[in-house]
């Protein structure tokens, strides 16, 4: 007669934290949320992941925020316009709010958006001064110097 004792299997529960904005259920460890991809960090290891006041960029605030009111003076031309183009200028005010919103939320996705399109300022510089307009001189110039500066400080980024 066998009077071996079963082993009950030994589960220890599972730390989950609540989405903030969604509300899913996730578990401890994610730092996203695998539903919305909002941050899940606790209080302790917010302080030790998310920039700091001291640490966040005024740059890349201010660069967010003139994004933003880009895309706010594109949809109020759009909606003036009355034309075909109307469509465009409001994909492009669209474009610029989504990547605004990147930015302000310090997202590695919007900072590499930021960089192809100063890249291609920069281009479209080149090919200004290529035809003789002196314009393309400071599309150039202010296009290359923002791309270098989030190229260089990925450090803001998640």
């Amino acid at each position: 007669m066998n009077t071996s004792a079963v082993a009950e299997p030994n589960f220890s529960p599972i730390e989950v934290i609540a989405c903030p904005y969604c509300g899913e259920l996730n578990e401890s460890t994610y730092v996203h949320c695998r539903q919305c991809d909002t941050l899940l960090l606790t209080d302790a290891a917010r302080a030790v992941v998310l920039p700091q006041a001291s640490q966040r960029s005024g740059c890349v605030l201010v660069y967010a925020a003139f994004l933003g009111g880009t895309a706010v003076a594109l949809v109020t031309a759009a909606i003036a316009a009355h034309d075909a183009s109307a469509g465009w200028t409001l994909l492009l005010a669209a474009f610029e709010a989504l990547v605004a919103f990147g930015l302000w939320r310090h997202r590695n996705w919007a900072r590499f958006t930021v960089i192809v399109m100063q890249c291609l300022n920069v281009l479209f510089g080149l090919i200004l001064i290529a035809t003789g307009s002196l314009e393309g001189i400071a599309l150039a110039a202010i296009g290359a110097t923002i791309a270098y500066w989030f190229y260089a400080n990925d450090q803001f980024f998640h």
